[in-house]
């Protein structure tokens, strides 16, 4: 699709065009589909995640960015001198907000840990020692109001009515999807909240659940676009910006709530749901991913979508009454977590590594043994054995297990070096079936138990 205008400056740092049946789409880059065609009508594309201070491709996204409308917070905070007390010098027990809460303007945090705050990746040239010195005085940087990285501080998620603004008058309800939301049964009297997540698609390492702060649409200015037979269309534009915290791999459900039918009526719009947390590496990234217009729209439309994340380790979560300040529930994820991995003390992690075959066997099939097809089979406390792709596109991430006792492990003769294994986070030494004759067989690995777990490097028997 030709472009004119502010929108061409946007294919900047694009793939090469691809055309596309011009019965359905226009001409133009297309990338990675997150909003799906079926949904939208439009072809879909996104670019990858941009984390601390990348090259190139951050200053071409931060460029774009100039583009956007910044989100602003849903509602107003204290002044901007007010000091903030840190979460974890506040008593939140007495069934109320504690006087001196203040939660923390989420744009302003997010711009100063992105200004301040580097990727603390490890050196190959700097000791463990030195390592963790320099990731110690990252974190006592001040940050925002008298906030260290290292302080609890809180975010407040609220329904999208009140975290939605500067909508297009025809999209009233594209944009009110990832927030947070009630839902009431009249008869039971009972309240339950959702915290709606996103999959991780701007998460690099993909571990964890992101949901939407707040989310800034406004309309762009409009072009005309044109099919590969000359056909001419004005095409609308709708700009995108959404601020997003990542958050958790784990959360027990909250329960419902019993709430008397009025209450609930405001209440639905007046939940709020405080997340209470430090910041964790990388701190913030951003990424932009969209959808071109598609010839099947009545009315064309290009979509960018501009997608900030905030990175936390979360403490606390907080229900809570945001107009009387009440507290209707509380979860401490640190004391669940504990209590979780005392019911499944067996975590067990593997991925991927595109290093060496150890057999020269394998290195004259590579055609057999292509890195993108690496999996494992795997059963958990003697169930249903399971088949997995350690680079499934979708999952894009390590796979991660938990078990009561033990997990069994099968993995093709060839591929097991390539099989990274951890267990609670350290290395693991797998052991497996050499095979002497076929090498394409899978060799079963030796069970992997809680009072076995001997820390070490994957290698193979």
């Amino acid at each position: 699709m030709k472009r004119t205008g502010w929108l061409a400056a946007m294919s900047l740092g694009a793939p090469a065009p691809i055309e596309s049946h011009p019965a359905i789409c226009m001409k133009g880059p297309r990338r990675i589909a997150r909003w799906s065609p079926t949904t939208l009508g439009t072809c879909s594309w996104r670019s990858q995640p941009v984390t601390g201070r990348a090259p190139l491709i951050a200053l071409l996204i931060i460029s774009t960015a100039a583009l956007y409308p910044q989100s602003q917070p849903a509602s107003k905070t204290k002044s901007v001198a007010t000091q903030i007390v840190p979460a974890q010098n506040l008593d939140f027990s007495g069934g109320r907000l504690p006087a001196h809460f203040v939660p923390v303007d989420p744009e302003e945090l997010y711009k100063a840990a992105n200004a301040i705050l580097a990727t603390p990746e490890k050196s190959e040239f700097e000791t463990t020692t030195q390592y963790q010195s320099r990731v110690e005085a990252l974190s006592q940087k001040p940050l925002v109001r008298g906030l260290k990285a290292s302080d609890d501080f809180a975010i407040i998620l609220r329904p999208s009515l009140r975290s939605v603004s500067g909508r297009a008058p025809d999209q009233q309800d594209r944009f009110a999807d990832g927030f947070v939301d009630t839902t009431y049964d009249a008869d039971s009297k009972l309240m339950s909240v959702s915290i709606p997540t996103d999959a991780g698609a701007y998460d690099p390492l993909n571990k964890h659940t992101v949901t939407a702060i707040h989310r800034s649409v406004a309309n762009g200015e409009p072009y005309v676009g044109q099919t590969a037979f000359g056909v001419r269309h004005l095409v609308r534009v709708i700009k995108v910006d959404t601020l997003e915290i990542d958050w958790t791999d784990w959360l027990p459900g909250l329960s419902p709530m019993t709430v008397e039918p009025e209450e609930a009526r405001s209440l639905k719009n007046d939940i709020e749901v405080i997340m209470i947390g430090k910041l964790r590496a990388p701190y913030t990234s951003h990424g932009l991913d969209g959808a071109e217009a598609s010839l099947e729209q009545i009315k064309p439309t290009d979509f960018y979508n501009y997608h900030r994340v905030l990175y936390i380790t979360l403490d606390r979560l907080i229900v809570a009454n945001g107009r009387t300040g009440a507290i209707l529930q509380q979860l401490d994820l640190q004391q669940h977590l504990q209590e979780h991995q005392r019911e499944f003390p067996l975590q067990v992690e593997f991925r991927g590594a595109d290093v060496p075959f150890s057999d020269p066997r394998c290195e004259q099939n590579p055609y057999l043994f292509p890195f993108n097809l690496l999996s494992i089979d795997y059963s958990v406390d003697g169930g249903a054995e399971q088949h997995e792709f350690l680079n499934d596109p979708v999952r894009n991430g390590p796979l991660r297990v938990e078990a009561h006792s033990y997990v069994d492990v099968s993995i093709r003769f060839c591929e097991i070096p390539r099989v990274q294994v951890f267990v609670g986070g350290q290395p693991y030494k797998l052991s497996c079936e050499y095979q002497e004759q076929y090498i394409a067989n899978s060799s079963k690995c030796a069970r992997i138990q809680v009072e076995s777990v001997q820390p070490g490097t994957s290698e193979t028997h």
